[in-house]
Parts: C-alpha cells; structure tokens; sequence
C-alpha cells in the first residue's frame, strides 16, 4: 500500500488556490513549515489557511509534537480543525504521551497521562475517555 493519496478537486473549483500535503505529523519537514511571516518572521508563522487534522491525535507517537508545530503550520487568524475520539491505545501511542488524564475503570485504562495535559489543554484536547469530539481553533500570534 503506498503512503501517498490523489486529492480530487472538482473542475469548478480555481485549482491554482488549492493545495494538498502530507508529512509526518510527529517530525513535520521543514518545507511545510513557516513561511507566512515576512524577513526575520518569514519561518516563525504558518503559511496555511486551513489545517485538519482527523482521528490523527490518539494515533500518534508524540501527539504534543504535532501540536507544539501547530503554530508554524496556521497562519495568523488561520484555521486548525482537530476531531479525534481520543481512544488512546498503547499500540498506537505510549501511555506517558496520551494528553488529558488516565484513569482505570474496570481494569480498562481510559483517557491520557495529567503530564502532556499542557498540550493537549493549549489546543484544547482534553482526555475525555472515549468519547468523540471536534475542537476548531481559530489561531492568532501576539
């Protein structure tokens, strides 16, 4: 199975303001970082009007890595789009990675650990069991 995915925009649409990338969201390249400030700012701000980013946080090795390179992705008043059910599971992420709190209930481990709760709080990501949600920020730098 390749990595790689076709995006399909319909005919209708100005394609020259459309476009799709994809990376790694723990180790994001530096090619899709930055570059929506000008001269000594030019890397410190997103250059993306529109981010989303779904069922990807509770699969992932360091999820507060991706939210920590948040900022350099969005532009100033850009728009993050954050759904995930959080079903933290140790297969996909390390227990002391999970964001929000864990507890266990019935011997079922449920949420993510009070130490990446920071992050997760930041981006308003908080451990809420297993239950589904879809947090839009709309991002602005000071």
């Amino acid at each position: 199975m390749s990595p790689w995915y076709e995006g399909a925009v319909p005919d209708r649409i100005d394609r020259g303001r459309v476009t799709f990338r994809q990376g790694d969201a723990c180790n994001i390249p530096p090619s899709l970082l930055g570059g929506g400030g000008t001269g000594e700012s030019f890397a410190e701000f997103g250059r993306y009007d529109a981010v989303l980013a779904s069922n990807l946080l509770c699969r992932l090795p360091n999820p507060a890595a991706f939210l920590r390179a948040v900022p350099r992705l969005v532009r100033p008043g850009g728009v993050l789009v954050l759904v995930s059910p959080y079903s933290w599971l140790e297969a996909w992420t390390p227990r002391d990675k999970w964001l929000g709190g864990y507890y266990e209930k019935a011997g079922v481990v449920v949420g993510g650990t009070a130490a990446a709760a920071g992050a997760g709080a930041a981006a308003g990501a908080g451990g809420r069991g297993l239950h589904s949600s879809t947090v839009q920020l709309n991002l602005s730098h000071v």
